[in-house]
């Protein structure tokens, strides 16, 4: 169900301690989303502000909770000073690496800036990462790039045994996914800025 004429209104509101930007789009259900420090809530031209905002309040805030801690993280977060030819030394290392480990060929390896990706992995053999992975640490990129590869191996998208792999090869898998999910904040906040 597609709405015909959208209306298109952005004001901020206060609730509960919390400060909204309050969008409106063509979508069917609302979502808050998290980029900057303002949660911007997405709703559709009908839905009923109020009533989103009491029912949902309490998993909003356990949300938000988690995104200010994800901030204050990616303040404390070095990025490397590495130039693009150390950067394309490290992804064709390990590149080479896992395609032998894992028994998988790569056609390309392409790099593009993206805004919530760090790879993407085609089934003809086609990598492609995001660009800002030259600021990250050389064990996220390893992990990233391990982390497409196996998608040539496991057809599955993320399955049970596609994690279950990923968590075998790094031990450390939690906490390269949080300091990811802070990389992306702290490019945000420098985006905005």
């Amino acid at each position: 169900m597609f709405f015909k004429n959208p209306v298109h209104e952005n004001k901020f509101l206060e609730y509960e301690g919390i400060t909204f930007e309050i969008v409106r789009r063509k979508v069917r259900y609302f979502r808050v989303e998290f980029h900057g420090e303002i949660p911007r809530m997405i709703l559709p031209p009908g839905g009923n502000l109020t009533k989103t905002l009491k029912e949902n309040i309490k998993r909003i805030k356990r949300k938000y909770e988690k995104y200010l801690d994800l901030i204050d993280m990616a303040g404390k977060l070095d990025f490397s000073k590495r130039d693009i030819r150390d950067f394309e030394e490290i992804v064709q290392r390990y590149t080479e690496l896992y395609s032998r480990e894992l028994k998988v060929k790569v056609k390309e390896i392409k790099f593009r800036k993206m805004r919530r990706m760090w790879g993407n992995c085609r089934s003809n053999g086609v990598i492609t990462l995001n660009s800002r992975l030259i600021k990250l640490p050389e064990n996220v990129i390893s992990y990233i790039i391990f982390h497409e590869l196996l998608h040539l191996d496991e057809r599955g998208g993320h399955s049970i045994r596609f994690k279950k792999r990923m968590k075998k090869k790094f031990s450390d898998h939690k906490k390269i996914e949080m300091d990811l999910k802070s990389y992306f904040i702290r490019f945000d906040l420098e985006d905005i800025k």
